[in-house]
């Protein structure tokens, strides 16, 4: 609770610091005040840290993820008078966020067609890398896996990859890297 009690402080913050934005717009665009420096370089080093996903379940995605993927729960956060679930996974540096709220529609019910290519801006999939593709495509197929796609790099002359179905409908990739 003390993680998601944080959050609401972080969110209330944000929001609070937008308001003083669009009542003082001199500090808005700091930046392009006249004499001001030239703006300053990206940071040297930026890796991806979590990527949250909607889910139906928060559970059933936590153990897909877990026992497909190995990745680890490291927290919970339940908000029954809102709804909402949420499980936060690592592996390796990486976090995921699974969020289960009654109110999130599936996308299929909104537009029937087949991710990437759903018509939504945004999420179109998650990609790892893995040094040995062949021993995970294993595993996969052993805890029965719905796959999307399947490429050999003797096919492509790129690195091999499988494209799989999480079970919210989300494609996750893994590379061979």
């Amino acid at each position: 609770m003390t993680a998601l009690r944080g959050y609401w402080v972080a969110l209330l913050l944000l929001l609070a610091l937008a308001g003083y934005a669009q009542r003082n717009p001199k500090h808005a665009d700091s930046d392009k005040r006249p004499g001001t420096a030239a703006p300053t370089a990206p940071p040297a080093v930026l890796r991806p840290y979590l990527m949250a996903l909607l889910v139906r379940n928060a559970d059933t995605t936590q153990a897909w993820y877990t026992s497909r993927l190995g990745f680890v729960a490291v927290d919970t956060v339940d908000v029954p008078e809102s709804q909402l679930r949420i499980r936060f996974l690592e592996k390796d540096g990486y976090r995921l966020e699974l969020v289960e709220n009654a109110t999130t529609i599936h996308p299929d019910s909104a537009l029937r067609l087949v991710p990437p290519y759903n018509g939504f801006y945004g999420y179109s999939k998650l990609c790892f890398a893995t040094p040995d593709l062949d021993a995970l495509d294993r595993h996969l197929r052993a805890l029965g896996t719905r796959y999307f796609f399947s490429v050999r790099k003797e096919e492509v002359g790129e690195n091999s990859f499988v494209i799989v179905y999480d079970p919210d409908g989300n494609l996750v990739q893994v590379v061979e890297g």
